[in-house]
């Protein structure tokens, strides 16, 4: 009997084993169309399409879900791109069928400088809500059509998903949290340098200038002329140079309305292991309504 109650509870264990890696498996944070081609089948993953519905009718990766970029921000207060509310982000992610387990690559197009930044954006959110798996598409569907990939058109239907969001408040930093902290954080401005600078104006901003303090890490440094990602060790340097090298150190990220900063919030946190970055949500469109908050063009 011994023999078969040991052999029993082998089994259990290396089943028990088996659950855990498979429910801690990671995926990269940015995946080629090579590696989403090759992972199709894998019933965990659920490919989210974030362009326009229109576009997403007419052509997609196979089995993705549409869940257009619009449905990830709203405006507040006059203030033009903020978070979602709460029961509005777990209505989006339910809708596309995510669940407990689940891996998330999002998918967007590359044709203009918002297009690039969107999906990160969404990323971004994703893991304010609690989602552990969550990646980007390099080049979005613009290099998967380019490869003569195979894609479908229509509208896929999916069963909703059952995830309870566990809202991560780490990454998100308020205008008041961020003057509570000036001084003591490194704050990332990843607008246009001449923006930064004040030299030109900023469409998206009342004013001229940027937060005393604050260093600049222009998004454009994050892609290549193709749309697609630079390289990790560029990426890298970039973000040394701007940040430094300690990976402990906090950090905050804005840009003119909280669209172009994911991005940086993104590659920082996600692909660059740096351990403590958030981002002001309003970034410098709310900064700049508040007559007693600091700007400076040195």
């Amino acid at each position: 009997m011994k023999p078969m109650i040991m052999t029993l509870a082998q089994v259990f264990l290396i089943l028990l084993t088996s659950a855990a890696a498979h429910s801690a498996e990671r995926i990269p944070p940015v995946v080629t169309t090579a590696w989403l081609s090759g992972n199709m089948n894998n019933p965990r993953l659920i490919i989210t399409d974030i362009r326009k519905v229109e576009e997403y009718k007419e052509e997609h990766i196979p089995g993705s879900v549409s869940l257009t970029y619009n449905a990830w921000r709203t405006m507040e207060k006059g203030i033009s791109c903020q978070l979602p509310l709460k029961e509005d982000i777990e209505d989006n992610l339910r809708s596309a069928g995510v669940g407990r387990n689940s891996i998330i690559v999002i998918v967007g197009k590359t044709d203009t400088d918002l297009d690039r930044a969107h999906p990160a954006r969404v990323a971004w959110t994703m893991k304010y809500a609690g989602i552990g798996n969550v990646a980007i598409l390099d080049g979005g569907f613009n290099k998967w059509k380019k490869e003569k990939l195979p894609v479908e058109g229509g509208w896929k239907k999916v069963e909703p998903g059952t995830h309870c969001c566990s809202w991560n408040k780490d990454v998100l930093c308020s205008k008041e949290c961020l003057k509570e902290k000036a001084g003591r954080v490194t704050i990332v401005d990843t607008r246009l340098h001449s923006y930064y600078t004040g030299e030109t104006k900023d469409p998206g901003v009342k004013k001229m200038g940027h937060i005393p303090g604050s260093v600049n890490l222009p998004y454009t440094l994050a892609f290549k002329k193709d749309g697609t990602f630079q390289g990790k060790d560029r990426l890298a340097s970039h973000a040394s140079h701007a940040v430094g090298k300690d990976k402990k150190k906090e950090i905050v990220i804005l840009c003119c309305t909280g669209r172009f900063s994911p991005t940086w919030w993104f590659l920082l946190s996600e692909s660059l292991g740096y351990e403590k970055v958030s981002i002001f949500d309003g970034s410098m469109e709310e900064w700049c309504t508040d007559t007693a908050a600091a700007l400076t063009k040195d």
